[in-house]
C-alpha cells in the first residue's frame, strides 16, 4: 500500500503542467455534479432531466468560477491557507445558482437545510481532493528526502525547519533542545526531546544533524559538537549570529563545521584603552599583510580606525587580495589604504618608507613558518626571519616609530627546527635593539598555532576526509596549541600596547589538543567512521606518517618556566634571556658572511651559535619512527 501511494505520487509529478490542470478539471467537473445528483435524488418534485441538466450546468460553472479566481494557477503541493476561502466563496456561489434555478424552475426555494448540506458537500468534494494530494505530496516527499534534526528549539530553530519544509532536500523529524522546559511539546507539528534523544533518532533514519544556536557561546558550542561527535553522524550548521545579523547569510545556508565549531573558545573582551593604545587615529604599518595574522591584524586595525594603513608584502597576489577586501569593507572610508609590494630585507627602502609616510606603530608579521619547507631552505628561512626582522627593526628606529611589535611563536622556545630558532634569533635582534633605542617600544608576542591558517591541519584534514582518505597524522601522541586568528590578532595589538623594553608576552593558548583526537572527531563529524585493522568496515583511515624534520611531539611557550600576569587575563608576560647589542652584532656577522658564501651548512653553524638552546632533531626522528613501528593505522 505505502509502495503503491508513492508510485502515484510521482505519477502526479511527473505530469506536465496542462495535463495536472486538466485532472482537476476533470475531479472538480465530477465531484460538483455527483453531489447535484446525489442531493436531487431525495427531491422528487425536480424531473430527471431537469436534474442532470442543472448539475451539467453546476459543474461548468464551478470549473469557470474556480479558473476566474485562479485557483487552477496554484500549485497544489504548496497550497496557501487562503485557498480555502476561496474555494469556499466558489461553493457559496453555486449554492446561489442552484437555489436560482430551483426557483425559476419549480417557482419555490430549496429548504435551508438541503442548501446548507450542499454548501457542505460542494466544499468538500472541491478543497478535499487538493488538501488530500498535497498531504499526499508531502508524505511521499518526506519518505524520498534526508531525516535530519535540528539542535536548537529557538527562532532560528524554527525558521530554519521552514525553510528546509518549503524545500526538497531534508525532513526535519525532531527538535533536540538543552531546555528541559521545552521537552514533550511541539513546535510547528515537530516534537522537541532531549539530546539524550539522539542515539534513537540515529535508529529511526536520521542521517544529519543541524545546528541551530547562532547566540550560544563558543565553549558551549564546543560541548555540543563533542558530544555529537561521539556518534556517527554528519554535522552541519547555519552561519554566524553576526552574519545572519548584518544579512550577509540566510539561516537556510548550511555550511560544514568550522574550525571555530571544533576547537573554538569564548573571547575574553577587549580592553578599549589596549586595543585602541597604538592604532586609532594613528599611521599603523603591517608587514606580511597578506597572510593569515598580517591580513587579520590588518582588519582589525582598520576596524578600530587609524588614520592610515600600510599593507607591506613580497606576495603581489596577496597584496592585491587584502587591499581589495579593506577597500570594500564598510568601515573602509575612514582609513586610508596604501598597498606597498617590496621585502622586509631592503632596509633602506623601509626607513623611507616609515619616515615619508610618518609610520607611528609597526606590526612584523612577515616570515616564512612552515617547518619543513625552512628546514630544507636554510639560507631562504635565515635572511627572511633573522636578516628581515633586524633590518625592519634597525629601520624602525632609524625612523622613530613609536612601536614596534614582533609576532613570534612557541616553536621559538626550545626549538628543534630551523624555522623555530630563526624566530628565537628574531627575538633576540628585537631585545638587543630595545637597548639602545629607547624612543622606540619594542615588544615581543608569541603564541602557538592558529586556526585554519594557510598549512593548518584542520583544512588539509577537511580536503582528506572529502577525497575518501586517509587521513594524514605524524604521530598517535602530537599536540599542539591552537587559538582563533581573530583572537591572536587582537590579543597581539593588545599586548603591544603594554609594551615597553621588548617584553615577551605569552598568549594564553588554552588547553593543547591531541591532533588524533581532533582528526576522529572530524570523520565522525562528517557522519564517517574511522577505518582500522580491526574495523575494516569503517570508512576513512588515519595514516600515521612519522614526525617531520624539525617537528616535536609538544610545543612550549616559555624559555625559562617563568611568567608575570598583566592587565589581561590572556596575555602573561615571560622573562627570557637577552643579548646586548653588541654581543647579537657579533654574531649576526657571522650569519651575514654564510650566507654571502651561499653555504647551507655554514648559515646553519652562524645560527646555531645564537643562544638559541636549540636541540637537534634526530632524536626525535628516530624516537618518532620506532614509536610508529608498534602503531597500526
Amino acid at each position: 500500500m505505502v509502495q503503491f501511494v508513492r508510485n502515484s505520487s510521482r505519477w502526479l509529478v511527473s505530469l506536465g503542467r496542462s495535463e495536472k490542470r486538466l485532472v482537476q478539471v476533470v475531479v472538480d467537473f465530477v465531484g460538483t455534479v455527483s453531489v447535484v445528483l446525489a442531493l436531487g435524488v431525495f427531491d422528487s418534485a425536480v424531473p430527471l432531466s431537469a436534474l442532470v441538466l442543472l448539475a451539467t450546468a453546476t459543474g461548468c460553472m464551478a470549473i469557470w468560477m474556480m479558473n476566474r479566481r485562479g485557483v487552477y494557477r496554484a500549485w497544489v503541493r504548496y497550497l496557501a491557507p487562503q485557498i480555502g476561502l476561496e474555494v469556499f466563496a466558489i461553493a457559496a456561489s453555486l449554492v446561489m445558482l442552484i437555489m436560482a434555478m430551483h426557483r425559476l424552475a419549480l417557482s419555490s426555494w430549496p429548504d435551508g437545510a438541503t442548501a446548507l448540506d450542499l454548501l457542505c458537500l460542494l466544499f468538500l468534494v472541491l478543497i478535499g481532493p487538493r488538501l488530500m494530494t498535497r498531504a499526499l505530496f508531502i508524505w511521499a516527499g518526506e519518505q524520498d528526502r534526508e531525516h535530519v534534526l535540528i539542535y536548537g528549539a529557538g527562532a532560528a530553530g524554527r525558521e530554519l525547519a521552514a525553510a528546509l519544509r518549503a524545500g526538497s532536500l531534508f525532513h526535519v523529524t525532531t527538535f533536540l533542545d538543552d531546555d528541559r522546559s521545552l521537552h514533550g511539546s511541539s513546535v510547528m507539528n515537530i516534537p522537541v526531546r532531549g539530546p539524550e534523544y539522539l542515539p534513537q533518532a540515529l535508529e529511526n533514519g536520521v542521517t544529519r544533524v543541524l545546528l541551530a544556536m547562532p547566540r550560544l557561546s563558543l565553549s558551549r558550542r564546543r560541548e555540543i559538537v563533542e558530544r555529537i561527535g561521539e556518534y556517527r553522524v554528519a554535522v552541519q550548521t547555519i552561519p554566524s549570529f553576526p552574519d545572519l545579523v548584518q544579512g550577509q547569510a540566510a539561516v537556510d545556508q548550511l555550511r560544514d563545521l568550522s574550525a571555530l565549531d571544533l576547537l573554538g573558545r569564548d573571547v575574553v573582551p577587549p580592553i578599549r584603552e589596549l586595543v585602541e593604545h597604538d592604532v586609532r587615529n594613528r599611521v599603523v604599518l603591517i608587514t606580511g599583510a597578506g597572510g593569515s595574522i598580517g591580513s587579520e591584524l590588518a582588519r582589525q586595525v582598520q576596524a578600530q580606525q587609524a588614520s592610515k594603513l600600510i599593507l607591506l608584502d613580497h606576495s603581489e597576489l596577496a597584496l592585491y587580495e587584502i587591499e581589495r577586501e579593506l577597500r570594500q569593507a564598510p568601515v573602509a572610508s575612514g582609513c586610508e589604504i596604501r598597498a606597498v609590494l617590496g621585502t622586509v630585507l631592503d632596509q633602506a627602502a623601509m626607513t623611507a618608507l616609515m619616515r615619508n609616510m610618518e609610520v607611528e606603530t609597526v606590526y612584523h608579521a612577515a616570515a616564512y613558518k612552515h617547518v619543513p619547507i625552512v628546514e630544507d631552505n636554510v639560507c631562504a628561512g635565515v635572511r627572511n626571519n633573522v636578516m628581515g626582522t633586524w633590518a625592519m627593526g634597525c629601520a624602525a628606529a632609524e625612523a622613530g616609530v613609536e612601536s614596534f611589535v614582533l609576532v613570534s611563536t612557541d616553536k621559538a622556545v626550545r626549538p628543534t627546527n630551523i624555522m623555530g630558532a630563526t624566530k628565537r634569533a628574531a627575538e633576540l635582534a628585537i631585545q638587543a635593539l630595545s637597548k639602545v633605542h629607547a624612543r622606540t617600544r619594542f615588544s615581543i608576542v608569541r603564541f602557538g598555532n592558529v586556526l585554519d591558517s594557510s598549512g593548518s591541519v584542520v583544512p588539509l584534514f577537511r580536503q582528506q576526509i572529502a577525497q575518501g582518505g586517509p587521513v594524514t597524522v605524524t604521530h598517535r601522541d602530537v599536540i599542539r596549541y591552537f587559538m582563533t586568528i581573530p583572537e591572536a590578532a587582537q590579543l597581539v595589538i593588545q599586548a603591544g600596547a603594554m609594551g615597553r623594553k621588548a617584553e615577551v608576552f605569552v598568549l594564553d593558548m588554552g588547553d593543547p589538543v591531541r591532533i588524533y583526537d581532533l582528526a576522529l572527531r572530524m570523520i565522525h563529524l562528517a557522519g564517517l567512521e574511522e577505518r582500522t585493522e580491526e574495523s575494516t568496515q569503517g570508512d576513512i583511515a588515519i595514516e600515521f606518517v612519522g614526525l617531520r624534520p624539525g617537528e616535536k611531539l609538544y610545543e612550549e611557550l616559555l624559555v625559562q618556566g617563568n611568567e608575570q600576569t598583566t592587565r589581561h587575563p590572556r596575555i602573561r608576560q615571560a622573562d627570557e634571556p637577552s643579548l646586548s647589542l653588541v654581543e647579537f652584532s657579533n654574531l649576526l656577522e657571522r650569519v651575514q658572511y654564510a650566507l654571502g658564501r651561499g653555504d647551507q651548512d655554514d648559515v646553519r653553524d652562524a645560527l646555531l651559535r645564537f643562544p638559541v638552546q636549540y636541540q637537534a632533531c634526530e632524536s626525535h626522528r628516530a624516537a618518532s619512527e620506532s614509536a610508529l613501528a608498534g602503531q597500526s593505522v
